[in-house]
């Protein structure tokens, strides 16, 4: 399926939103400047820095986005909102989101030691310890710092005999790293339903993955 993105440059989003949907559009992307500053503003123990780059792609924004299939029901809605707004268009190609991702998910070398490898990529080991994963829609590639500074922690703590705790497992990377490097065992705890999912196609070697226990919560 293909659709048609159409945008709205406005004053007020609000009612222009409100019309919109009495014209049956039900779903709308806002961007808003006045918007986007209280958000942060609000927001601020999430967060320690703010890109300038995505600030000044809001300076001056006051518009909102909605998206229409193309096909004949699209069509007249379309042409219902330009009766009344002036819009600007343009098409959209439907993508499988879930998957495209991996383009560019690339091996990663952490640490001494360690060599994260996404599962569908044959490449050299050279000499590293080779994590092959496949994180799905589950946090943990490997590619974010937090995630790639608690793998190096790992070469260091975690060894022979050792036992891990993974709190908010993501998708199982630290508690599987933490056996390939000799720990004896680990626990790991997780709140989304879709690990039980992802988790048999993490490549780990055989007798790995008996090693991990998951939770979905501790237990009490």
């Amino acid at each position: 399926m293909n659709y048609t993105e159409v945008t709205i440059e406005c004053k007020n989003t609000d009612e222009t939103c409100d019309r919109l949907t009495a014209l049956g559009v039900d779903g709308f992307v806002v961007e808003n400047e006045d918007d986007f500053k209280a958000f942060l503003e609000n927001n601020r123990q999430y967060w320690d820095y703010v890109d300038s780059s995505l600030e000044e792609s809001y300076k001056g924004v006051s518009r909102v986005k909605f998206y229409v299939e193309d096909n004949e029901d699209g069509a007249r809605l379309l042409d219902a909102v330009k009766a009344e707004f002036e819009v600007k268009t343009a098409p959209v190609c439907d993508a499988d989101w879930e998957n495209n991702w991996k383009e560019y998910y690339k091996p990663i070398e952490i640490g001494e030691k360690l060599l994260v490898v996404p599962e569908w990529i044959e490449c050299a080991e050279e000499g590293r310890v080779p994590l092959r994963l496949d994180p799905g829609l589950l946090f943990g590639t490997g590619a974010h710092a937090t995630t790639r500074m608690c793998l190096a922690a790992l070469e260091k703590y975690a060894g022979e005999g050792k036992r891990a705790l993974d709190l908010g497992c993501g998708s199982g990377i630290l508690s599987i790293a933490a056996l390939l490097l000799g720990a004896l065992m680990a626990t790991a705890f997780f709140g989304m339903d879709v690990l039980l999912a992802v988790s048999p196609f993490l490549l780990i070697p055989e007798g790995i993955l008996i090693g991990i226990s998951f939770f979905k919560k501790a237990p009490s």
